[in-house]
Parts: structure tokens; C-alpha cells; sequence
């Protein structure tokens, strides 16, 4: 695999050989140094060289062979590697000084005579991270070479590649550096040969992107995060030794291979600024005895995008856009459908299965179960995704699939940069080494820290995509206020309702007092020892909630509340207090306790415990509602005073005082009631007042019709005069009761019933109306009833038609069942009004007005007519509808039916014509139906054509079908023309003969004469049969020729 670097920055190298002296035992010189003697032996040259670039999304480190993924850490490929795991590095350079964009360059001979540096058997030995606000973060590679080569690009004799085959017989290597389109990389389309310029752009990382979290997994405050609780990260620095041992082999100065040696220990530095520091309490955090955990996260360029729901496919993967910042993935099987565009989407017909196109013909097919989701207001295809389901409306109502979160473990980087939004380096078990801290004059505190962590096949230094969260955590309380007594050790119970963002957090406590207290599953608060109010409190906390989006805080405030040390106890064990009846303040009694220790309650029992309410926390003694002293005089009730420590008794009586309080009360304040005109009795209202206290009670008269009444000492009612229902109906007054407190009033309606004395008339005792068939609505006759009384009127029907009709209370009179005029022209019915006294009549006439409701028909319903031609292609058929109703009249005709469009009518007479003339051998029968219309329906009448003159060939002659049951015949001679199909037919140019095609190119010629006929409508080929002929309209006019039995 061949593959080049990008954003590199800078580049290094050097060389170094080690020459070995010999010495000899029994002499103090050395061999190789005496003159004539031996060389020095050389060993195999160290190179050195190092690659300096801007960290681009993994994408060096991938090319250089080192691990990408979370379950392994950088070095997995090298701690796991079989074989060794050294590489070829090859530098290409320009020869010339001016200046020259490599990776503009296309084509191999753009290469030739360029200069090219290799360094072979290259073993990675150090790898580098460092990034710092204000600037782009940054990586190298160190490899120790064994081999060093310069050599020039020679289209001819292409470079060789400097590797040897470690062993003892170094063979050097036989491949070849080409320079070509596609030799390093996949081109994707560009003629560029290299990775800079053929995919897509790298993001450049700004600054403020890169984000660093420092979390405590062990000691004191395990889980708390540096970044959000103490310290600010300004710079950090990676530096991953990677140790090798060199292996000689027997017989050779030329290393065999650089072992890994294990273990790997890595280095960690960091500048961070200090937040709200106090005194220890950095110290306490970072201590040489507990381990951290750190994350470096730093964006992925969005390479995909689309709304909620849209669908992306990438290697073979189907993944869904949740939201911009995040994709899931789904399971699905693939089925052959009509072809479709990518993307494009199709639910089942029973909403069962729901299809996304991948290319073609081939589509993804997941299946769907129902949803609990239950939105209205969405179309059929809207969407609605969850954290963990894909919801869409169906016919069938809402269904779903799960959504899976997306594996960047077995993906490859390509595929990884295509999905992700972050990119991260995680280091494991790190511990402080160092740290020294700086204070200046207006400067915050600076504390610089040097940390070192190991690095297995596993973890300790990983590097692996994976999705940031964007959304912080949000305490929906932000303050909670707790009281909690001293000695206490209940946990603590918190609001825990919070929006979480889009991932899960994780909890801790900071604040002053945040070392006194544990949080336990993000809602319980416990102190590590029970508080004691006479040293403190009052305790401050706050809790942390933190995802990688960020992080929000639930300030605490803890108050202590004092626990008592002695019992309660009354001084005065017996009380009798006064109290005024309608009062509405506190009982005023001794609250005379022994100590002054304030934690105590109250409560409050006794007989008549339940007329009052008692303040816990004061002894404050109420009454529910205010006393009544003619309910109940005294009162009696225990008042019971407690601690922790103990409790006592207290009888306290109560003596309620009187006042003259109340004013006279109508039990019924509102009445209505009967009273029957010309009568001189009182008034019967019930007499129902409470006077509620032994003032006497005085009676007067109010309202609108207070004059028409008197009323004396005892609330007794009487009209001045006795009322007249004529006159007035119904009378309004009210009774006001008073004592010196107060009145209350009553208010009386009194409705005057009537006694009746004339019977009702009707101002004309006979009349005529008219009145339509089939109406449904009321007779309209003239209603002039005098009722003259007030007695009500009841109606009834007599004479000769009263059974068709009915009357209501109105007198409003209907049919029982629409009139039928062709049934009944007139009927006659007597209208009785009546009360209690007599009664009136009133005779009624009706006259029916008729009105057309009967359908037409035809007397003649169908026809089959035998059709041989008719002038002006007429069409002689029984015209004999009839409209039936006596009024009624044939208002038109129409035309229906398989065959219509080959006719016309006439509309008014329901004359009918062929639109063009029929022939036999197009169509030999037509089927249509002629509609009649009267004023209120229509009818058909069905018609079958059948055409004559239906041509056969028999004994040397034309046989003419000349009506139902005959034929007749035509002689003819036999002439050849062009093939034709049997029985076509053709009319010479001078109109002298008439040919039928008997078959292919032989023809019957029948001569032709003139004829009489002078029929209008027809065109050339039409024939009409008549008197032994058949006539054919030529260009000439019309012809004719004989036919005989």
C-alpha cells in the first residue's frame, strides 16, 4: 500500500553509522588502528527523520499505520503486528529553484529529473500532539531508518524503493516508485496524482474547536470534571515515546528488527487556568495518588447534511439524519423493485414495510411494527424522528423501526469521516508527575502540570471517531431551598427533573461545602457526618450536570434547623377565657411555657376540638367559623405543646358573650303564587320569617304594585280592591320585614286566574282556498279567530274531508298526506275553535292545483327496423310517446345509447337521421335509445337498425339482402383490378360500373344506369334499395343497376 501524507509543515532528517575498534588480549593496542591492520567494523547506519503536520482528522495517523478506533489503543497495529512493522518513506523534491505546486502536477513526466530522498526500513519511535488556544493543532512522526537513498526520477529507471529484506541476506528491494495518476491514492475522478488535491478539502481546525475534559476516575471527588469545576485547559501536549531494541543477527552488522519494548509510557502536559482558587483545593484535586482521565474532542468536518428523516447511504450502510448533529443507522434487506432514484422512499401498501432506493432497481426494504405515537395534524409520509425510533404516518396509521446508534469501531476512516462530527484522543490511567504553579499581580493562577500514562494493545492512548453531543444538560429547578434537623441522616431528596440534551450526563458536587455532602443517583443529597446546628447552619452546594456539550448547575442551600434538648411543658395547666360571639380573631390565651427552647408543636384536642384550628408552629387558637352565642355558649378544648423530648396539657375554657346581632330572615325570600280575579280574601303567601333575636318586627309594602295592597301588624296580605283578569293579569310586590338590626324583604309574584265568560268567534264563517299538489306545507287560510276571553282554545275538524287533515294547538291546519289533483280535485272541512264555554266554526273549501308528476311513456316502448336508405338519410320509426298527465305535454326528445354518435335528432320532433350512410359490410346493426321528455320525467324507447343490403356471391351473381326474409340477384362479368379483401367496393372514374371484390384480384363489374332517385345527404359509395335497384350515389350522381329473385 502506497499512500502520501497532507498539511505536512515540516520535514528532517539525518544520519548517523557506528564504527567499532577491536582490541586483542595481551596487548593494550587496538587491532584496527595499527598501521596495516584491520578496518573498523562498521554496523548498519541509524536514520533519523521527522515529519511535522497539522492534525487533519486522523487522516495521517491512518496512512501512517497507526490505530484508529475506540476498542484499541494508537499503537494496536504494531503491539499486535506479526511481521515487523517497518515502512519505506519516500521525499520527493523539485530541481529546480523556482517554485513549483506539486500537488498541482498530473501527469509522470511532470516528475522527471526531480530529486528523491528514501529512507527505508523506517520504524516508528515517536509520535507527537500538541494544541493551544490561538492556534492550529499540530502532530509529528519520528521513524529510526536503517537505509538512506538519493536518487533522481527517471521515467526509464524508475526509483527503487531503499528497504532491504531483514535477515541475514538483506536482499534489497526490486519495487519501484511510480509517479502516476491513481498509484497513490484513489483519484476520484481527478487527473491529480496526489491525495491533497484529489479528495475532498480537510477542515482546518480553528482554535476554539478543540475541546478538552480532564475527568477524576479514583481518590476524593472521583468524577468530577476539571475543566467545568476548577480549571481552565490553555495548552496541552502529547508525547508518545515508542522504545524499539534493536536485533542483530549471527553473522551480520545489518539490524534484523526494532522490537516494540514494552511497556509504553506517554507523557501529558498542561497549562490551565484557575478557577475561584482557594486555598488547597486545586492541590486536593490533583494528587500524585489518583488517576484522571482525559478527552481531547475536535470537530469532523459535516460531510453530510439534510432534515430530519432524510436518508444517507455510505459503504453499504444505511444510516437516518436525526438532527444536523447526528445520524443513526438501520438494519434492512434488500429487494428488486421498479427502478426509483437514490433516496427515494416508499411505504408499503399496508404501511408494513417501509423502502428507501440504493440504486435502481434495488431498494432497502425495513420492516415496520405500530407506534405508540399518536400526533395529528400529519400527512401521510411525514416523519417524526426519536432518540431511538423512526416514526412515520401510514394509511395504517403511525409505525416505527429502531434506529441504532452508528459503530465507528468496524468502519474505515473514509467511511468514519463521512458520518462523524468529532474526532477524539482519549488517554487513560494518567497520573501527575509534576506541577508548578504561577501567580502574577492582575493575572489569574496558572498551574502547569506534567502527567504520564501507559499504553497497551487496548487503551491508554486512543484515537477514534464518535459523535459530540450539542446540546448541554438544563436543571429544570435551578434553586432548591432544604430544611433538614441537625443530627439527622436522611438522605435528601432533590428535584431531579431534567432536560438532558441529546446525550446522557453524568453528576457531581462542587461549592464550598461540597467535600461535607455525597450525591447519590443525581436526586439524594447525604452528609458524610449529621450536621450539628451550633457549628453550622447553613450549607452551600451546587450540582453539576455535564455532557460534552457542556454543563448547568442546581444551587443547593441546606438550613439546619435546631433539635430541642427539653421537654415541653405548660406553666398554667387550667384557663377560662371570654369571647365575643362574631368575632373573627385569635383566642387570646396564656401561651405560658416553661422554656425557652422554640422547637416546639402544637395541636389541639377535647370536646370541641373540631370548632377550631390551632398554628402548629405559634399555638395561635382560631375558630373556624366565628360563634353563634344563641347556638352554643361555651366551648371547651386541650391544647397539647410538644418536643422530641416529651409533651403536656392544657384545659382551656371558652365563655362566649352576646350581642344583639341579627336582623329577621324569610326562610323562602322569593314566591309565586295563584289568586283567583273578583276574589276579597287575603292573599295566601307563606308567612315563613325567622326573627332570629326577640326585637319586634314592623311589616311594609314595596315594588311596583306596592299600592294595590295593604298589610297589617301580623304580615297579613290583602288587595285594596279585587283584581280584574282582564284588566291585569299578574301583580309584583315585596314584603320587608324589619327589626332595629336590620330587614329582609320577600318577593311576591302573584298571577290572577281567570274565570271564563265568552266563547271564541270567527270572523268569517266560510271561505275558499287554493292549495298545490304534492305541497307539504300548512293550509293557507285565513286565520280571524276572536278569542275574547282568556280561556285557552282547543281545535278539532268536522265535515265531509276532515279525515284527510290534521289541526294543532294553534290552529295551523295540514294534509295528513299530500294532496293527489288526478286523485282528488277539492275537499271540504269544518274548522271547530272551542273553550270551556261554546265554540265557533269556520267551513273551509279547498281547490287542488294540479301540477305535471306522472312519467311520460311510449306506446311503442321498442322497434327493430329493417333499414334500406331514406331521403336526407332519414330514419323512419313510431313516434307515439304519450305525456300521460293531464296537463302534461312531450317537451322534447333525446338521443343514447352504443350507437348515438352515429345519429342526429331533432329535439322538438324527435325526427331521427343517420349523421352519414350506413353500409351492411361496416356495420351491419346499430342499437341506440330515443328519450321523450314531459315537465316531469322522461322515458326511452329502445331501437335496433339493422342495414340491408348485405352482399354474398352465389351461381355467377351478386345476391343483395333486399329486406329481413329476402335476397334478390345481379348478374356481373368477372374483371381483374388490384387485390382487394372480399367485398370491397369501387366505382369506376366515369361512374359506369359498380365492382365487389370477390377476392384478391378478382372483381364482379356490374354496369350501371342513371336513376331517378334524387335522394340528399349521401356521399360517394352510399346505396339505397328500392323497386328492384340498388341505387349508388357516384361522382356523377346517383346510378343505379337491376336485382331480380
Amino acid at each position: 500500500k502506497i499512500t502520501d501524507l497532507i498539511r505536512v509543515q515540516s520535514f528532517d532528517y539525518g544520519f548517523t553509522h557506528e564504527s567499532l575498534d577491536i582490541k586483542a588480549i595481551g596487548s593494550d593496542s587496538l587491532v584496527t588502528r595499527r598501521v596495516g591492520g584491520q578496518s573498523p567494523v562498521v554496523r548498519a547506519p541509524n536514520v533519523n527523520c521527522n515529519i511535522g503536520y497539522y492534525f487533519c482528522e486522523g487522516r495521517n495517523e491512518d496512512k501512517a499505520g497507526l490505530y484508529i478506533g475506540k476498542d484499541g489503543s494508537i499503537l494496536k497495529n504494531i503491539i499486535t503486528s506479526t511481521t515487523t512493522d517497518d515502512i519505506n518513506i519516500m521525499v520527493v523534491a523539485s530541481h529546480s529553484d523556482s517554485h513549483k505546486d506539486l500537488n498541482l502536477l498530473s501527469n509522470e513526466s511532470d516528475f522527471n529529473d526531480y530529486n528523491v530522498v528514501g529512507f527505508g526500513n523506517a520504524f516508528l519511535s515517536n509520535y507527537t500532539y500538541s494544541a493551544s488556544i490561538g492556534s492550529i493543532p499540530e502532530c509529528s512522526l519520528a521513524y529510526t531508518a536503517s537505509n538512506l537513498k538519493f536518487d533522481i526520477y527517471d521515467l526509464n529507471n524508475r526509483p527503487s524503493f531503499p528497504a532491504v529484506k531483514l535477515g541475514s541476506e538483506n536482499t534489497e528491494s526490486a519495487e519501484t516508485l511510480l509517479l502516476s495518476p491513481g498509484s497513490l491514492t484513489k483519484t476520484n475522478g481527478s487527473n491529480k496524482i496526489f491525495t491533497q488535491y484529489n479528495s475532498e478539502d480537510t477542515s482546518a481546525v480553528r482554535p476554539g474547536d478543540v475541546k478538552i475534559r480532564m475527568i477524576k476516575t479514583s481518590g476524593s471527588r472521583g468524577g468530577a470534571d476539571l475543566q467545568y469545576v476548577f480549571a481552565a485547559v490553555q495548552n496541552i501536549s502529547i508525547n508518545l515515546p515508542i522504545p524499539r531494541q534493536d536485533i542483530y543477527g549471527m553473522g551480520s552488522n545489518y539490524v534484523f528488527n526494532r522490537k516494540l519494548k514494552l511497556p509504553v509510557v506517554g507523557e501529558l502536559s498542561l497549562d490551565m487556568v484557575l478557577r475561584g482558587y482557594t486555598q488547597d483545593e486545586v492541590d486536593s484535586f490533583l494528587t500524585e495518588s489518583d488517576v484522571f482521565e482525559i478527552k481531547i474532542d475536535q470537530p469532523v468536518r459535516s460531510r453530510f447534511s439534510g432534515n430530519s428523516g432524510d436518508s444517507l447511504f455510505s459503504n453499504d450502510k444505511l444510516y437516518f439524519v436525526v438532527n444536523p448533529n447526528l445520524l443513526k443507522g438501520s438494519a434492512f434487506t434488500i429487494e428488486q423493485r421498479a427502478s426509483g432514484n437514490p433516496g427515494e422512499e416508499y411505504i408499503g401498501l399496508r404501511g408494513n414495510f417501509f423502502y428507501v432506493c440504493i440504486e435502481g432497481q434495488s431498494w432497502a426494504k425495513i420492516p415496520m411494527t405500530s407506534s405508540d405515537l399518536n400526533y395529528i395534524g400529519y400527512s401521510v409520509g411525514e416523519k417524526v424522528l426519536q432518540e431511538n425510533f423512526f416514526n412515520i404516518l401510514t394509511t395504517s396509521g403511525w409505525k416505527k423501526f429502531p434506529l441504532i446508534d452508528v459503530d465507528f469501531e468496524d468502519m474505515p476512516v473514509n467511511q468514519a469521516l463521512e458520518i462523524s462530527n468529532n474526532i477524539t484522543f482519549e488517554i487513560n490511567r494518567a497520573q501527575l508527575k509534576s506541577q508548578n504553579y504561577t501567580h502574577s499581580i492582575g493575572s489569574e493562577v496558572m498551574v502547569s502540570s506534567s502527567m504520564t500514562f501507559d499504553v497497551t494493545s487496548k487503551d491508554g492512548l486512543s484515537l477514534y471517531f464518535r459523535f459530540i453531543p450539542q446540546i448541554a444538560p438544563s436543571w429544570y429547578v435551578k434553586t432548591e431551598t432544604v430544611d433538614y434537623f441537625e443530627n439527622d441522616d436522611a438522605p435528601i431528596n432533590l428535584d431531579e427533573s431534567i432536560d438532558i440534551g441529546d446525550s446522557q450526563p453524568y453528576y457531581n458536587l462542587i461549592g464550598p461545602d461540597s467535600d461535607k455532602l455525597d450525591l447519590v443517583e443525581r436526586k439524594y443529597l447525604v452528609f458524610r457526618k449529621p450536621p450539628d446546628y451550633e457549628k453550622q447552619n447553613v450549607y452551600n452546594i451546587s450540582v453539576a450536570a455535564i455532557n460534552d456539550a457542556g454543563a448547568d448547575y442546581k444551587d443547593v442551600t441546606i438550613n439546619i434547623l435546631n433539635v430541642n434538648e427539653f421537654p415541653a411543658k405548660w406553666a398554667t395547666d387550667n384557663q377560662t377565657v371570654e369571647y365575643i360571639e362574631g368575632e373573627t380573631s385569635s383566642v387570646d390565651y396564656l401561651i405560658d411555657l416553661e422554656f425557652s427552647d422554640s422547637q416546639v408543636s402544637f395541636t389541639i384536642g377535647g370536646a370541641d376540638a373540631s370548632f377550631f384550628t390551632i398554628n402548629a408552629e405559634s399555638g395561635e387558637l382560631s375558630f373556624v367559623d366565628s360563634p353563634d352565642y344563641e347556638s352554643k355558649k361555651q366551648y371547651a378544648v386541650d391544647i397539647s405543646v410538644a418536643n422530641s423530648l416529651g409533651n403536656d396539657r392544657k384545659s382551656l375554657t371558652i365563655n362566649i358573650q352576646n350581642v344583639v346581632e341579627f336582623s329577621p330572615v324569610w326562610a323562602t325570600p322569593t314566591e309565586t303564587i295563584e289568586y283567583t280575579e273578583n276574589d276579597s280574601t287575603s292573599v295566601p303567601y307563606m308567612y315563613d320569617l325567622d326573627p332570629r333575636d326577640d326585637a319586634p318586627v314592623t311589616y311594609n309594602l314595596i315594588g311596583i304594585d306596592a299600592e294595590s295592597f295593604t298589610i297589617n301588624s301580623t304580615g297579613e296580605l290583602s288587595f285594596i280592591s279585587p283584581p280584574d283578569y282582564e284588566t291585569q293579569t299578574q301583580y309584583f310586590v315585596n314584603i320587608v320585614a324589619e327589626n332595629a338590626v336590620g330587614s329582609d324583604t320577600k318577593r311576591l309574584t302573584i298571577d290572577i286566574q281567570n274565570i271564563v265568560e265568552f266563547t271564541p268567534l270567527w270572523s268569517g264563517s266560510s271561505e275558499t282556498v287554493e292549495y298545490t299538489e304534492n305541497d307539504t306545507i300548512d293550509v293557507p287560510y285565513f286565520y280571524d279567530l276572536d278569542p275574547r276571553d282568556a280561556d285557552p282554545v282547543t281545535y278539532s275538524l268536522a265535515g265531509a274531508d276532515a279525515a284527510s287533515f290534521e289541526i294543532d294547538s294553534t290552529g295551523a291546519l295540514s294534509f295528513v298526506n299530500s294532496p293527489d289533483y288526478e286523485t282528488q280535485t277539492g275537499y271540504f272541512v269544518d274548522l271547530v275553535a272551542s273553550n270551556t264555554l261554546g265554540s265557533s266554526t269556520k267551513s273551509l273549501t279547498i281547490a287542488i292545483q294540479n301540477v305535471v308528476d306522472l312519467d311520460p311513456v311510449w306506446g311503442t316502448p321498442s322497434e327493430a327496423i329493417y333499414y334500406q336508405g331514406e331521403n336526407n338519410l332519414d330514419v323512419s320509426y313510431v313516434n307515439d310517446p304519450d305525456p300521460v298527465d293531464i296537463d302534461g305535454t312531450i317537451t322534447g326528445y333525446g338521443l343514447f345509447g352504443a350507437d348515438a354518435s352515429a345519429f342526429n335528432i331533432n329535439s322538438t320532433n324527435g325526427n331521427l337521421a343517420f349523421n352519414a350512410a350506413p353500409d351492411y359490410h361496416d356495420q351491419s346493426t346499430f342499437n341506440i335509445t330515443i328519450t321523450a321528455y314531459n315537465e316531469y320525467s322522461s322515458v326511452g324507447k329502445s331501437i335496433t337498425l339493422n342495414i340491408l343490403g348485405a352482399f354474398s356471391f352465389a351461381d355467377n351473381h351478386l345476391v343483395v339482402q333486399t329486406s329481413s326474409a329476402e335476397t334478390r340477384r345481379a348478374a356481373y362479368t368477372i374483371e381483374t383490378l388490384a387485390s382487394g379483401s372480399t367485398f370491397d367496393q369501387l366505382i369506376d372514374a366515369n361512374s359506369d360500373y359498380f365492382y365487389v371484390c370477390i377476392y384478391g384480384a378478382s372483381w364482379a363489374k356490374i354496369p350501371l344506369v342513371d336513376s331517378e332517385l334524387n335522394y340528399n345527404g349521401y356521399t360517394s359509395g352510399g346505396k339505397v334499395i328500392r323497386d328492384n335497384f340498388v341505387h349508388v350515389y357516384t361522382g356523377s350522381g346517383w346510378k343505379k343497376f337491376a336485382i331480380t329473385q
